[in-house]
């Protein structure tokens, strides 16, 4: 009898031992089921097994990223840089010496806003002695704006550039990454509004002055401090009532979120230029701001008050917090030539977009919590380090309100990967986890990341071109703007003869390269330089997203991936008398037939 009671021990303990290391799964509120699931792909040899090894490994990866980027270090001091055939002029001033950190940055936005370039030009000269009476110790960037327009800071190219200034200050003259701050006037200002809410991962805090925006999603400003100032009487474009509206949303978002840190000043009987003596002079402006300005808004009776209004010294006083213990994110702002779709330390893949995402992590218990993300399909990347969570314990992430604990995993090459996004020490992440959700199962999987891995790739060993574990098509940023020969050197591939094909009026020549066992892929280019990359039905993703697709969609014709202009111009465009449309999503998009 004793025999048998202790075998009946050792069973229970052998079966308590197996389920737990069975992936936990279990009903959410919403009917989904969330599960913990071990890595698809098994790499151990790229674990990282201490602390210490994650610092050395960072360190080293800095380093090398550093020496990899050593022929930009002119390009600021040069007042030009080039980027896929564009090229951005721009005024750099080193002012004073720097702090225990580094140089504060200053950006500063110039005015324009229509198509006259000797009109843009003398804006640009003049922003580039606006704020740098003010500046005892930083570096003042002025950017020329790639074109003359009315959007004219927020083109889709713009934004390639602002991240390089970005990295080459941190990289060569010193800056600290903590103290970059963002700033302009009129289209300037417009500029802020959609700078802003598309990286704001990148700023200490931003002020708007006389602009007008055409944004009206600020969900991702949740961290990062704005302010706006603007004539009482700067009616042009609405500018006043919107400044006043967009102060309004800021102060739902706050009371809906926390966060949310703004500040506005409307400049009693200011029209779009008077009152601007006051962002760099200490002589107190009267203006109406807090409730005020709401009040203003609807026509009732408004107190004015005396503000400092200093653009730098309000600036100066805030530090960026890289590792915000709160996200609020729109993935649906995005600014979709960038290397990351994400915010912070929050990324997606193609699939999951148009969605809001509110996200935490708690030291305390070593947790990540997801409270927010209607994802139907797609993969939510969260990205980890040692200042946020202990990654060599179980992490306790919790999603559609259940929670699942994962082991992550540290390794050098998600180092390589997440500073390679942004080239800022400060956003280098040692591990990942990714949480897919799956409609079509009505599950959600959590799973720890070793690598990014790729099934099938074209250009041996860059991985310029290649198709992801999921089939998706990926096409570095690189390749756009260069030229058929440009192309055939960078992916070492042959390609053939250019033949015409009639594209939105325009002379557009298309390539193609196909291999027996590589799905094939199209270049077609526009005045000799590439504007989209397109890969066949073969390369396309699964057959559920293929038929979700039809439903929505219609016919599913392949898989293209479009400089920003190019895409832009392939919206609902008509040809050989059908209608096609296309569906966006990171560095590619889907093409349908209706």
């Amino acid at each position: 009898m004793k025999r048998l009671f202790l075998m009946f021990l050792s069973f229970l303990l052998t079966l308590s031992l197996v389920l737990c290391c069975l992936p936990f799964a279990a009903n959410a509120e919403n009917g989904w089921t969330v599960r913990a699931v071990e890595s698809r792909k098994k790499m151990p040899e790229y674990r990282l097994s201490s602390e210490k090894a994650v610092e050395e490994a960072r360190n080293s990866v800095y380093e090398s990223y550093k020496n990899s980027i050593a022929g930009r270090k002119a390009e600021l001091t040069s007042g030009k840089i080039t980027i896929n055939g564009w090229t951005m002029e721009l005024c750099f001033k080193k002012i004073g010496l720097p702090g225990p950190k580094g140089y504060p940055v200053y950006i500063a936005l110039h005015g324009g806003g229509n198509d006259n370039k000797e009109w843009q030009r003398e804006q640009y000269r003049i922003m580039q002695s606006f704020y740098d009476g003010e500046i005892e110790s930083g570096l003042y960037i002025v950017p020329l704006a790639i074109v003359a327009a009315g959007d004219e800071h927020y083109q889709p190219e713009s934004f390639l550039f602002y991240d390089r200034i970005i990295e080459d200050a941190i990289a060569f003259h010193q800056a600290d990454p903590d103290r970059i701050y963002l700033t302009g006037f009129s289209s300037g200002g417009d500029g802020v509004y959609a700078i802003a809410p598309m990286m704001p991962e990148r700023f200490a805090a931003a002020e708007m002055c006389a602009g007008s925006s055409s944004c009206w999603r600020f969900e991702n400003l949740c961290n990062l401090p704005l302010r706006i100032q603007m004539g009482e009487k700067d009616n042009a474009y609405e500018r006043n009532s919107n400044a006043a509206k967009v102060d309004g949303i800021l102060n739902d978002l706050a009371s809906r979120y926390g966060g949310f840190p703004h500040q506005t000043l409307l400049h009693v009987g200011g029209d779009h230029n008077s009152w601007t003596h006051y962002v760099f002079t200490k002589e107190p402006a009267s203006v109406y701001t807090g409730k005020e300005v709401q009040n203003w808004l609807e026509g009732k009776s408004a107190a004015s008050t005396s503000r400092d209004a200093r653009s730098v010294h309000w600036l100066s006083q805030y530090r960026r917090d890289p590792l915000p213990k709160k996200v609020v994110w729109s993935t649906a702002v995005c600014a979709g030539l960038r290397r990351t779709k994400g915010i912070y330390w929050l990324d997606r893949d193609g699939l999951l977009q148009n969605t809001t995402v509110v996200a935490s992590y708690n030291r305390a218990t070593n947790s990540v919590t997801i409270e927010q993300c209607d994802a139907t399909q797609g993969t939510l990347k969260v990205f980890l380090n040692s200042s946020m969570l202990n990654l060599f314990k179980p992490v306790s992430v919790t999603v559609a309100g259940v929670t699942v604990k994962v082991d992550p995993v540290c390794s050098r090459q998600i180092m390589e990967s997440t500073l390679k996004m942004r080239g800022d020490p400060e956003l280098v992440f040692s591990a990942e986890i990714d949480i897919h959700y799956n409609a079509e199962q009505k599950l959600i999987e959590v799973e720890p990341v070793y690598k990014y891995e790729a099934d099938y790739e074209i250009s041996d060993p860059a991985r310029l071109l290649y198709w992801d574990s999921q089939r998706i098509f990926h096409v570095d940023q690189s390749l756009f703007g260069l030229t058929r020969e440009q192309l055939s050197s960078r992916l070492n591939l042959a390609l053939g003869d250019l033949e015409p094909w009639p594209y939105y009026g325009t002379d557009v020549y298309w390539t193609y390269v196909s291999r027996p066992d590589k799905p094939s892929v199209i270049f077609m280019f526009q005045y000799n330089k590439c504007v989209m990359i397109y890969s066949e039905m073969t390369g396309k993703p699964s057959r559920r997203l293929e038929q979700a697709a039809e439903e929505q969609y219609g016919s599913f014709l392949g898989v293209l991936a479009c400089e920003g202009r190019a895409r832009y111009y392939l919206e609902d465009h008509e040809y050989d008398g059908r209608h096609h449309t296309v569906q966006q999503y990171q560095y590619f998009t889907f093409w349908f037939q209706r």
